[in-house]
């Protein structure tokens, strides 16, 4: 099948017209593609973003049946995310998924992390290219000379198990941990980070030469402390990264416009609200707001489009190292996510497809809607006017390929 996109903006506002053959950009070009198309429209200037690589915590973990794993994906695929990366914190829970019935019946491109247990010498899965570690905070004294060398041997085996690393830890074991790296180039992607200590810490270590990464929770620029006002409040809007303050947005926004933050992903957990109230899960449903969100974010903070074509796509490519994903470049998969930026969405549960059914920024008016999506050259996601295309041409999903 040729799509043939007309009039595109890039983000970083270059007008180019995309020709899409099979599931590959074919060809990316200013002037006229001169082509017989299957599907030809013009998108009139609309932006024209990579498909979003995403990333969220335990969400196998609910993809239980295979209705549920469909139509999640979908969910995802409504918000324009083409690719999600699970980082499991949990080794039971990574154990027990059924990854064959999950890779049958999604949508989206799939990736999952390794659990590397810090405290015991044992890693479940040692072909993944990159592992998870979560250990919290760090007691142990300044002075426990012994400690500190198992630790830094720890950190040696570890590093040869992969080749990125992604770590959950708060203050002020952070400021710890951070001495105790002995290869600068390896690489480690921090997430769960809430406040603008821990943005500077990694940040410091990172102009020393260290190859640190910052993943942010995209909730923490809306969802804050101060909205917490009851026991109800807090069941429906917690969230595995913990709270910020909102005196510590502004820093957020200001770190994100100077590229401090590398990664901007969702966390989706599609949870019931009866399911928070009663069964007390962490997490809310992120997938389908997240480009909406960001989108209105830089709108109004006056944030560059190619910044967030970085932060949602290209960074999480380069830093795992996913082939051909994550941008728009010929011979690179056909994934991406079109935004109609005149368009406005005023959030409604009724609207909301992951099995969640609800969402946390309902009643709120967001400009800037993604209206299709096309992953691995197939349109599967549209909300725009005038253009027909076969549902049957949606793909299995297919794993992520790695180097």
């Amino acid at each position: 099948m040729k799509i043939l996109l007309k009039n595109c903006t890039l983000p970083n506002y270059k007008k180019v017209n995309i020709l899409i053959e099979e599931s590959i950009f074919a060809e990316i070009s200013a002037n006229v593609i001169r082509v017989k198309p299957d599907i030809e429209f013009d998108l009139a200037g609309k932006l024209v973003f990579p498909g979003i690589i995403d990333l969220s915590q335990n969400i196998f973990n609910t993809f239980d049946d295979k209705d549920k794993i469909s139509n999640e994906s979908r969910s995802f695929l409504k918000g324009g995310v083409t690719s999600l990366i699970n980082v499991e914190k949990n080794l039971e829970l990574q154990n027990s998924y059924d990854m064959n019935l999950i890779n049958e019946n999604a949508i989206v491109n799939l990736g999952e992390s390794s659990i590397i247990d810090f405290f015991n010498d044992y890693s479940d899965k040692t072909s993944y290219m990159f592992n998870t570690l979560s250990i919290g905070k760090i007691s142990v004294e300044d002075d426990d000379v012994e400690y500190w060398k198992w630790f830094q041997s720890r950190i040696i085996e570890i590093q040869k198990q992969s080749k990125v690393l992604f770590i959950s830890m708060k203050d002020p074991g952070i400021n710890q941990f951070l001495k105790y790296i002995p290869k600068k180039d390896y690489k480690i992607c921090f997430y769960d980070i809430s406040s603008p200590n821990e943005i500077t810490r990694i940040n410091n270590f990172k102009m020393e030469g260290f190859n640190f990464y910052i993943a942010f929770d995209v909730n923490l620029f809306f969802i804050y402390k101060e909205m917490i006002k009851n026991c109800i409040d807090e069941k429906r809007l917690s969230i595995t990264s913990g709270y910020s303050n909102v005196t510590n947005i502004q820093f957020f926004i200001n770190s994100l416009k100077k590229g401090l933050i590398d990664i901007v992903y969702s966390n989706h957990s599609p949870y019931m609200l009866w399911e928070k109230y009663e069964l007390n899960k962490i997490g809310i449903p992120s997938s389908e707001t997240l480009m909406p969100l960001m989108f209105e974010l830089a709108s109004f903070s006056n944030i560059r489009p190619d910044i967030l074509s970085k932060v949602l796509c290209e960074n999480i490519s380069d830093i795992l190292e996913i082939n051909g994903r994550g941008k728009i470049e010929v011979g690179f998969y056909a994934d991406l996510t079109i935004i109609d930026p005149e368009r406005f969405w005023y959030i409604s549960n009724n609207d909301i497809i992951s099995n969640a059914k609800w969402t946390p920024h309902e009643g709120r008016r967001l400009w800037g809607v993604p209206i299709i999506t096309i992953l691995n050259g197939n349109i599967v996601h549209h909300s725009y006017d005038n253009v027909s295309f076969n549902q049957d041409d949606l793909h299995s999903s297919m794993l992520l390929e790695r180097r």
